[in-house]
């Protein structure tokens, strides 16, 4: 068994839920963590990946508490128990707690910026976000199939991917596969489609994997079903932004092996060995096969981008994930984004958590003077989504909210 999962790597490996959840919690923990860094000095000196993080943290730690200061965060965000010591997922973890606290006792939904595809979507267009346009949202899963015929006939880029927006785990098969290439192939599919469509429709995400699963499923399992058609974006590879405070504090490579600071340095990993999946030992080279990345400022577009998203929304901590294509870092278009990442951080893991819950440690931001959910914001709105079924206004607060601002300063007051 071990010798599989040595060669497999560890993020290789599929393992029942019962040995997954720990060991993806463990292998983001400060003592696992200490123990590589110990490991690396001894056999690489003083010249190793955890050696860099800390002097990185400590040349970005005056700058992010200036940030934090600046920050408005959004009531729903706020006052969450800190972890001594923090943990990035036991930050993770506290944040989907007093989620599900807001949800319970508020009605609170802002957990929606990312749990619901249809909202998040909603989010990127109303504040003119570039990113794929989207030809529809549904909530009514008959009125899907009787309207898809007519608005594949008439579109012209292909393929199209239909997504359950009530889906969000890695898990959980929520993007119809192959896509639709065609009108042709749309007649050929749409049996399969049909059964896709009602499979879904009923499933409720389960984030297994993941420490916070508990807080989680009791939100995800209030979400609508729904749908949203999106039309095909032209990348070259995703990066992975992590936004702390309204800063980015680095830039993660879609697959795991490479990470960038915001100051354009590559850290890339070998995978498959030990060295790099398991004792997190990065080269750091500007021979680097990601150096265009740097090279033609796709990381500095990306930046603007995903600060921008985490101002406008409020929140404190957000990935934001970003598509770029190479020679062309004008095209970057936002594809998703995260409240409970289960990224990979490597060397840099305890750094981020220590940013982030400094910020409410210390209580270092401001809060963002609003009476609607996160989700909300709409600022310069691209385009008007069609949508089809009920419950589809995603810029306006809920008739059973109560409002964000009065309600989390007499919960402040009264703790």
């Amino acid at each position: 068994f071990l010798t599989f999962w040595y060669f497999a790597g560890e993020n290789h490996f599929i393992l029942p839920p019962y040995i997954d959840r720990p060991k993806h919690y463990w292998s983001q923990h400060n003592y696992v963590h200490s123990l590589r860094a110990s490991v690396l000095s001894f056999t690489h000196g003083s010249e190793h990946s955890y050696k860099y993080a800390q002097e990185y943290f400590e040349s970005q730690k005056p700058l992010f508490i200036q940030s934090a200061k600046e920050f408005e965060l959004h009531p729903a965000f706020a006052g969450i128990d800190v972890p001594n010591p923090p943990t990035f997922y036991d930050m993770v973890a506290a944040r989907m707690k007093n989620l599900k606290k807001n949800w319970l006792e508020k009605n609170w939904d802002d957990f929606k910026i990312e749990k619901d595809k249809c909202v998040a979507i909603s989010f990127v267009a109303n504040n003119s976000f570039p990113h794929s346009p989207v030809l529809g949202i549904w909530t009514d899963k008959d009125l899907l199939l009787e309207s898809l015929p007519a608005i594949v006939a008439a579109n012209e880029k292909w393929p199209l991917f239909l997504k359950s927006c009530h889906l969000t785990a890695g898990a959980d098969n929520s993007v119809f596969r192959p896509p639709i290439m065609s009108p042709a192939d749309y007649e050929a599919k749409k049996g399969l489609l049909r059964e896709f469509v009602q499979s879904r429709w009923n499933y409720r995400s389960n984030d297994y994997e993941r420490s916070w699963s508990e807080d989680a499923n009791v939100l995800t399992a209030t979400l609508t079903p729904g749908f949203i058609l999106q039309t095909p974006a032209d990348f070259t590879l995703e990066l992975k932004i992590e936004v702390i405070w309204g800063r980015v504090y680095i830039l993660q490579v879609d697959g795991n092996h490479a990470v960038l600071t915001r100051e354009g340095v590559i850290q890339t990993y070998a995978e498959g060995t030990f060295k790099g999946d398991w004792l997190n030992q990065a080269v750091h080279s500007t021979e680097s096969e990601f150096q265009w990345i740097v090279t033609e400022g796709h990381h500095l577009r990306c930046i603007e981008m995903a600060e921008r998203f985490a101002k406008t929304v409020g929140i404190d901590e957000i990935r934001v994930d970003i598509f770029i294509k190479k020679g062309a870092p004008d095209k970057a278009m936002v594809n998703e984004d995260s409240i409970s990442s289960g990224g990979q951080y490597r060397s840099h893991f305890r750094h981020m958590a220590e940013i982030w819950a400094m910020g409410h440690r210390e209580k270092l931001y401001k809060l963002k003077p609003t009476d609607v959910p996160a989700y909300a914001a709409a600022t310069d709105a691209a385009y008007s989504i069609p949508r089809y079924g009920p419950g589809n206004d995603y810029a306006t607060i809920s008739a059973a909210s109560s409002p964000y601002r009065q309600s989390y300063e007499e919960r402040f007051t009264e703790s």
